[in-house]
């Protein structure tokens, strides 16, 4: 790892940061112990590539090396009547924690989302994660007190 003084940059991803995405997608599975493989990490990828107004990754790298990733992901509140956006798949390397990074691609993120237009921005965090809880609170982000619930729905037909 270089040195933390060294200029930080958040950019978009391009189609050459396919396999540095999906090892960064596979170390976020594994941290939340979420089974996955990688076709379906490099189909991921291609989505966002695909439909960049839908789902979109930025990268933060320092010395041509990424160290980070999130991605903004567009959906619509009827409520509102308005787009809204949700910040996935956050992730920084573990030996570039607490140099900018994250604060670098929330930044990012968070001013794409006011470009757009966006009526409000969401995210998903463990409530175990205290540490990137008290992040996210930082920038104003509060509990929503709503609860995730989830269903897997497969592929199976009928």
């Amino acid at each position: 790892m270089t040195a933390q003084g060294t200029a930080l940059l958040v950019r978009w991803a391009t189609r050459w940061d396919r396999e540095p995405a999906i090892q960064l997608m596979a170390a976020l599975a594994d941290q939340h112990e979420v089974s996955t493989d990688l076709d379906t990490l490099r189909e991921a990828f291609e989505f966002a590539l695909r439909n960049p107004e839908e789902y979109r990754f930025a990268f933060a790298e320092r010395d041509r090396q990424i160290i980070g990733m999130a991605a903004l992901h567009r959906s619509y509140t009827s409520w509102h009547g308005r787009l809204r956006g949700t910040i996935e798949d956050v992730y920084v390397v573990e030996e570039a924690r607490r140099s900018g990074a994250a604060t670098a691609l929330f930044e990012f993120l968070h001013g794409e989302a006011r470009r757009r237009g966006y009526w409000s921005l969401s995210l998903d965090v463990l409530e175990s994660n205290e540490s990137a809880r008290a992040f996210y609170e930082r920038f104003g982000m509060k509990n929503s007190g709503y609860l995730v619930y989830e269903m897997e729905l497969g592929t199976e037909e009928g």
